[in-house]
């Protein structure tokens, strides 16, 4: 065991400088080996002697054994050019035209972005897969942006994600669950079908249909403990038309646990379930367990879930806002990676807290009316000390910020909110459900399309520094505080 330590310290570290072909992220136990193009099952684990896909360290793989199919692919339909698709999947066969790939890492975080070419002519779309630690232990955060890049309006843009479940310590032979997906075919979503066949094919414009590949495989039911057997879960995706310049956001969840119901809290962090892991409206998931633990998932539940896959994309409104990540090599700071501009952010509840971005400006905030009419005071600051207003007006409004503050300048790259207060329980969208731990804020900004934006929680006007030990524990705690309104984003 030592010997796996080392070597995997080492791995980590050589993994803070930019690789081509890929790399090896990690996030506590938990290892992600990912290829530059997006998918994973990468590099060479020593302990099993495998690339790394899901695993646990101490347990092992849960997607490489014996077959590295793991992959995404997109297909959308260009009014001159027509349907044009990108795909990769190790075992299935990559696209097999040209693509440009840009990919960059740290030791816990990567980002791949891909541009398809056919001939000399560039696809009118790029798919960014940005991998970064969430706010649950040990579980990745996937933001993935598919952007259009043409000047035509782009139809039928289809998402496709697809995993073979091989867990140790009974790969081949091991129990899938798979639940909330259902529930979003009939809730009008982007979920178009789903299935158990870890082999299905990337490519969507060779096979459209999941349910075409492997009649066998249970196809749009949800089921619980399903094996043992070799099988794994894909999912496909149809977000419909996107405008020229348009961006379509929404997060995919890789990660492992020590239990079930270790798995359970990490779900119930990030919104996708309530605390015994029933899935929570728009919330999706898939556990993966090995034969004979499937009822306590000891000594590893591995999971693979998604998150604003729902009837609303995550940031286009207030009470659905982007989620963030952390950096484990600044505790207590957020990070939002390459978001898109001109959306809804959720920090955790403070009376202050300060953006930053990186890679571009900030050009306007905006706030929920919500607050201002129940009497929140508000300042926005490019430094602590330099008030720029105080108490917007309330303003009766719709899903834009109903209050907007432009900055002046355009070299505003870091700015406070403060003095929010006094705290009250808003329930800002007749649904039951109280607010008064969440604070969303309308953030637009510009940028080169990778910009990344940062925000820190202060208290008495010094910014959040916990322990190394402790770090996590405040971002599941502060991320809980919040779940009210985030368990409704998934």
């Amino acid at each position: 065991m030592r010997k796996f330590v080392f070597l995997a310290a080492i791995m980590a570290a050589l993994a803070l400088t930019p690789a081509y072909g890929g790399a090896v992220i990690s996030y506590g136990a938990t290892f992600l080996g990912v290829n530059d193009e997006g998918h994973l099952n990468f590099g060479f684990e020593p302990t099993f002697g495998l690339p790394y896909g899901v695993f646990r360290a101490g347990v092992g793989d849960s997607t490489s054994p014996g077959c590295l199919c793991e992959g995404w692919g997109v297909v959308a339909t260009h009014p001159v050019s027509g349907s044009q698709a990108i795909f990769f999947n190790q075992a299935s066969g990559n696209y097999g035209g040209g693509h440009n790939v840009a990919f960059e890492n740290t030791a816990f975080s990567a980002i791949s972005r891909v541009t398809g070419f056919s001939g000399s002519d560039p696809f009118p779309y790029t798919v960014q897969h940005s991998f970064n630690p969430s706010v649950a232990a040990e579980v990745f955060q996937v933001q993935v942006t598919i952007t259009n890049t043409s000047s035509d309006t782009l139809s039928n843009v289809t998402y496709r994600r697809a995993m073979d479940w091989d867990v140790y310590p009974t790969p081949f032979n091991e129990f899938v669950t798979i639940r909330g997906a259902q529930a979003l075919l009939g809730a009008g979503g982007v979920l178009e079908e789903f299935s158990n066949d870890g082999f299905v094919t990337n490519d969507l414009l060779a096979v459209p249909n999941l349910s075409s590949i492997n009649p066998g495989a249970p196809v749009n039911t949800d089921f619980v403990d399903v094996g043992p057997d070799d099988h794994g879960a894909a999912f496909d995706f149809n977000f419909g038309d996107l405008a020229p310049g348009a961006s379509r956001v929404f997060n995919i969840y890789y990660g492992s646990a020590p239990s079930e119901a270790a798995a359970n809290v990490a779900l119930f962090t990030l919104g996708i379930t309530d605390p015994l892991g029933n899935p929570l409206p728009g919330g999706m998931y898939s556990y993966g367990q090995s034969n004979g633990n499937q009822a306590t998932g000891v000594p590893a539940t591995f999971i693979f879930a998604f998150g604003g896959v729902g009837t609303i994309e995550p940031g286009v409104v207030p009470g659905f806002p982007l989620l963030p990540t952390i950096d484990p090599d600044n505790p207590g700071v957020f990070v939002f990676p390459t978001p898109p501009p001109r959306r809804w952010f959720d920090p955790p509840f403070a009376t202050e807290f300060e953006y930053e971005i990186t890679g571009g400006y900030f050009t306007q905030v905006g706030i929920d009316a919500a607050w201002t009419a129940a009497g929140v005071s508000v300042l926005v600051g490019t430094d602590p000390g330099g008030a720029l207003v105080a108490n917007p007006p309330g303003i009766a409004g719709d899903a834009d910020p109903d209050w907007v503050y432009n900055f002046s300048t355009t070299d505003v790259t870091r700015f406070r909110i403060f003095g929010i207060g006094p705290l009250v329980d808003l329930d800002k969208d007749d649904d039951g459900i109280f607010d008064s731990d969440a604070f969303p804020t309308f953030l637009d900004f510009f940028s080169g399309g990778s910009a990344v934006i940062t925000m820190r929680p202060i208290y008495d006007d010094e910014a959040i520094v916990p322990e190394p030990g402790t770090y996590l524990l405040l971002g599941a705690g502060l991320a809980a505080l919040a779940i009210a309104r985030r368990r409704r984003a998934a």
